[in-house]
């Protein structure tokens, strides 16, 4: 037996240190709690917790086996919010994966679950649910509507009557308590942000009497929560699929492959629904091995990170591609209908790029593959890119070894191009949301990818005045021989010097770069300052040196 303090401002907590016997804890005096025991559980409260998805039934076990009257309490509100977020996401969730684009639904995502409350995951449940409705969504998990109706936005709604907190807008802001009718949902929220809200300590009667009013009401939610067991939770980890329903995880076996690594099941269509980036396993994050979560769910977004929480209560923040997604998926749900060509003008090409540019560049220092303030000048091709504007050739390819700063070469050369009016995209081939390169073009322009791209005529800027797409890491594409192909193609549909190219590769030999093949009338497009005689691209290829680590380290000292 093992027994662990499940205090969580407590060291030992923290620690996640164990002890052999039942005790008091050494630095709080808390009861220890026994690992996983569910032994003085009643069967009617073990029967609700397997009834549950992992992430209510697991804080849910622990709530109801806490002794300390005002612990207890705190764990009932982690719960509580477990119950909401699972709303809120599998909600998301629909929406993220319908066929339907609203700006309005996405701004509500980001305005209400950006630093989420308990009242604004129900709000953007309750909005974001009757939107689909009005829309006729056909819905994955159709219980999931006929549930939230029951309990909180259908007419036969149950009402609890109690002592409802205020603010007196037109008297300071003064708070005052009334008494009213309100669903279960919102008595809990109203409980919540009363006593355990505002950081007040409350005595172990106070909390006692506080358990027996409200818990109750929770109790009614969850027992009628059960198109989860028919709807559960799956995991794929190591080629194994897994159950995340009840507090054991187990194998889970399905003859359907499932596209995504957290699913909702369905167990009567034997389909599956994916719900990344709003619960993922704790392989998409870097969890220290005395860490052992089963699942990892959405809990805030600041732009800068995407944080998640794991019912044990292992909170986890990531910059990388998790929040690029949330991003992608956001902005891919706010488009409107793709521009014309005769709707694309310069104005919308403008703003398009610009709102393109500074994701890209926000994403950039977020995982600091560039640090602001910070840049070593290479002169010898910066001159070299700046005078190659006028010319009529339209790929300028820079090779270089890894660590050689060639995402801070282009970042930097989008800024002095941005100094002389002149349009420039960034496109990271890592992070390409679509296969082929006029895919990403049209994603994030909006355009209509069943048009050729020379019909947007506002895309080419003209020989003086080119049009700029940077492209950060042809290697790093699982597609980058058709993506050569394809920039090749785009060049030779476009007015020479018009629309440009500047292309990085990390490559240590020549070989590296003649995988991309080159045609001999295609050579023209490759600009180079000494042509003659040149058959291949490694002829044409700018080298870019390493970096001086020593001025570097000057740099950076005079950052700091």
């Amino acid at each position: 037996m093992q027994f662990i303090c499940k205090n969580k401002s407590c060291a030992i907590s923290i620690s996640k240190a164990t002890f052999p016997v039942a005790m008091n804890c050494p630095v709080c005096q808390n009861p220890l709690i026994e690992i996983n025991d569910s032994s003085n559980l009643s069967q009617e409260d073990l029967e609700l917790i397997h009834s549950l998805p992992y992430v209510i039934a697991y804080p849910l076990q622990q709530t109801l086996l806490e002794k300390n009257a005002l612990q207890r309490l705190n764990y009932f509100r982690d719960t509580f919010l477990n119950y909401l977020k699972y709303l809120g996401l599998l909600t998301a969730s629909e929406f993220f994966n319908s066929p339907f684009r609203e700006r309005k639904i996405v701004d509500l995502f980001s305005q209400n679950l950006a630093q989420p409350s308990f009242g604004s995951w129900n709000a953007f449940t309750r909005e974001c649910l009757n939107y689909l409705k009005t829309q006729n969504h056909t819905f994955f998990c159709p219980d999931l509507v006929k549930y939230y109706e029951s309990v909180e936005s259908g007419k036969k709604r149950k009402m609890y009557k109690g002592e409802i907190e205020v603010v007196d807008s037109y008297n300071g802001g003064e708070t005052k308590y009334i008494e009213q009718k309100d669903t279960g949902i919102g008595m809990l929220i109203n409980f919540r942000n009363r006593y355990l809200g505002h950081g007040l300590t409350l005595d172990s009667i106070t909390s006692e009497k506080l358990w027996n009013d409200y818990f109750p009401i929770f109790r009614i939610l969850l027992e009628k929560l059960t198109f989860c067991e028919k709807f559960p939770m799956l995991k794929q980890e190591a080629g194994q699929y897994y159950s995340l329903h009840g507090i054991d995880i187990k194998p889970f076996e399905t003859n359907i492959h499932l596209d995504s690594n957290v699913s909702i099941y369905n167990r009567d269509t034997n389909s599956s629904m994916p719900i990344i980036p709003f619960f993922i396993i704790p392989g998409e994050l870097a969890i220290e091995s005395h860490e052992k979560p089963n699942i990892m769910s959405y809990e805030s977004n600041n732009g800068k990170t995407i944080t998640f929480f794991s019912p044990e209560g292992i909170t986890k923040q990531t910059s990388g591609k998790l929040l690029e997604r949330l991003n992608l998926l956001l902005r891919d749900k706010q488009k409107e209908i793709p521009f014309t060509p005769e709707t694309f003008t310069k104005e919308v090409f403008t703003e398009r790029i610009s709102e393109e540019n500074k994701l890209m560049l926000k994403s950039l220092l977020n995982e600091k593959k560039v640090m602001e303030g910070i840049y070593q000048h290479r002169e010898e091709i910066e001159i070299k890119l700046r005078e190659w504007i006028g010319a009529r050739a339209n790929i300028f390819f820079i090779a270089a070894e890894a660590g050689s700063g060639k995402t801070n070469l282009l970042v930097e050369m989008q800024r002095q191009y941005e100094e002389r009016n002149l349009m420039s995209l960034f496109i990271r081939l890592s992070r390409m949301e679509k296969t082929s390169l006029k895919e990403e073009l049209c994603y994030q322009l909006n355009m209509d990818f069943s048009l050729d791209l020379f019909q947007y005529t506002s895309l080419a800027g003209t020989q003086e005045e080119p049009f700029f797409i940077l492209i950060d890491g042809l290697n790093e594409s699982s597609n980058a021989a058709n993506i050569w192909q394809e920039i090749l193609e785009i060049s030779s549909a476009f007015e020479p010097g018009s629309l440009k190219f500047i292309i990085t590769s990390r490559a240590n030999t020549k070989i590296d770069i003649d995988r991309y093949v080159l045609s001999e009338n295609q050579l023209q497009y490759i600009y180079g300052e000494n042509k003659d005689h040149v058959k291949s691209l490694s002829g044409f290829a700018f080298w870019l040196t390493p970096l001086d680590m020593k001025e570097m380290e000057s740099a950076w000292g005079s950052y700091v």
